[in-house]
């Protein structure tokens, strides 16, 4: 009898010990989803979680901490080239430096702002993929253009800072600016321009110089949409004896072909 006793309690402590074991895991377990949405665990093998559409229109491909990151070293490599060009004494400077700080810290609140307009758009339907494209579209627009613009505060305290000396260098730095990204332009437009005309080394590099001593076609510089299209834009500007002193005549009609839809993008100065 002594011994049956002493067996059920064992037995009693057993079964004790796998419900504290089990209860324990049961615990650990139920700790580990806590993080989760609810909606997840009713998902039932599927996977309900909705991509970030911002972030897929765009960070292009990266999180959104290195876009932020991009951001900023591109603002403030500005803001060192602006200050090298035109010689920021250290008020002005750190003044230049919180506008800037000011320009992006906006522009995060508008992404915020996009983000919780386009959260719970299905990626998978059509028309919410193009009601999301609506909100990121001037976004995007915003960061080919770039964050510190025209009609941005950093660009407004500079003009507010600068004295007229300071002015007329930093004139001269947005030119130079200017003519230097439309020659990585013209010579991408080139390069693509010669998948269908072959030139010699001396017919490109004489046809470059050519362009870039033309005046720049200044309503296409300040609309972004056609930035891409502004090499096209001054090749199809050239005229038939310009192109006649370089080119053969089969030449010039080929580049003809190929520019001729550009050629009144934008309306000519008179």
């Amino acid at each position: 009898m002594n011994n049956f006793v002493i067996a059920r309690r064992r037995i009693r402590h057993s079964a004790w010990d796998l419900v504290r074991v089990s209860t324990f895991w049961l615990l650990l377990l139920c700790a580990s989803y806590i993080p989760l949405p609810v909606d997840l665990c009713h998902a039932q093998g599927r996977d309900l979680r909705q991509p970030d559409i911002l972030a897929m229109y765009l960070f292009n491909g990266a999180d959104e901490a290195t876009f932020r990151r991009q951001l900023e070293n591109r603002a403030q490599l500005r803001v060192t080239r602006i200050a090298e060009a035109v010689g920021l004494n250290p008020g002005q400077l750190e003044k230049l430096q919180l506008a800037t700080y000011g320009d992006l810290s906006r522009f995060y609140r508008e992404l915020e702002h996009v983000r919780r307009k386009t959260q719970g758009l299905n990626s998978q339907n059509q028309n919410d993929m193009q009601k999301a494209w609506e909100f990121i579209s001037p976004v995007q627009q915003r960061v080919a253009k770039g964050i510190i613009g025209e009609d941005s505060l950093t660009e407004r305290i500079l003009q507010s800072l600068l004295d007229d000396d300071q002015r007329a260098k930093y004139a001269e730095f947005q030119r130079q600016r200017a003519a230097a990204h439309f020659r990585s332009i013209l010579r991408m437009t080139v390069s693509d321009l010669e998948k269908s005309l072959p030139l010699t080394e001396k017919q490109r590099d004489e046809l470059i110089k050519l362009v870039e001593g033309k005046e720049l076609a200044k309503p296409a510089v300040g609309q972004q949409q056609i930035q891409a299209y502004l090499g096209f834009i001054m090749l199809a500007r050239l005229e038939d004896n310009e192109l006649s002193e370089l080119l053969d005549r089969q030449q010039v009609l080929t580049f003809r072909k190929l520019t001729q839809q550009y050629a009144n993008m934008v309306p000519r100065r008179r």
